[in-house]
């Protein structure tokens, strides 16, 4: 087995075993919205989904009315 594959296959291995993968969001934590009701939608819309959204075609407007919904 080459150097590569023996090195590919420890990766592999690795990240098999690791439980938790951090996705880097940021969003508000849980402890932020105990107690309240919060709108969960316009959170979302706070944050990177925005850039992705108007990636994908939709315009300021149509994201403002989301915001607003």
């Amino acid at each position: 087995m080459s150097n590569i594959s023996m090195f590919y296959e420890r990766l592999n291995q690795f990240e098999d075993n690791i439980k938790i993968i951090d996705t880097h969001e940021h969003l508000n934590p849980h402890r932020n919205f105990v107690g309240e009701k919060p709108d969960v939608l316009c959170d979302y819309l706070s944050h990177y989904i925005t850039s992705d959204l108007q990636s994908a075609g939709m315009s300021r407007q149509e994201l403002d009315k989301a915001r607003d919904w």
